[in-house]
């Protein structure tokens, strides 16, 4: 079982990822976020929020967070070969 972020999205394709390796309906994966949102305080987003950025997207390899790094580190090198970052 591989859990990535599904291509079948409404928000981030985090719930059609877990619903595709958990083999059910994205449907009812959608209202367990929900109601775990109302009823967590809102933790349920936090938990939704870190999946989006951790989890690869369904064919890819890489993940948002990787990608941020990548970017900073290539702006860093930039910024550092240019004339002083001034």
């Amino acid at each position: 079982m591989s859990l990535s972020r599904s291509n079948n999205a409404i928000v981030a394709g985090v719930a059609g990822g877990i619903a595709k390796a958990a083999n059910l309906d994205p449907t009812w994966i959608r209202v367990a976020f929900v109601v775990l949102t109302v009823f967590s305080a809102g933790t349920a987003l936090v938990v939704y929020a870190l999946l989006w950025v951790i989890l690869p997207k369904e064919g890819q390899s890489g993940t948002l967070a990787q990608d941020g790094i990548e970017k900073a580190k290539r702006w860093a090198a930039d910024r550092k070969n240019t004339d002083g970052g001034i």
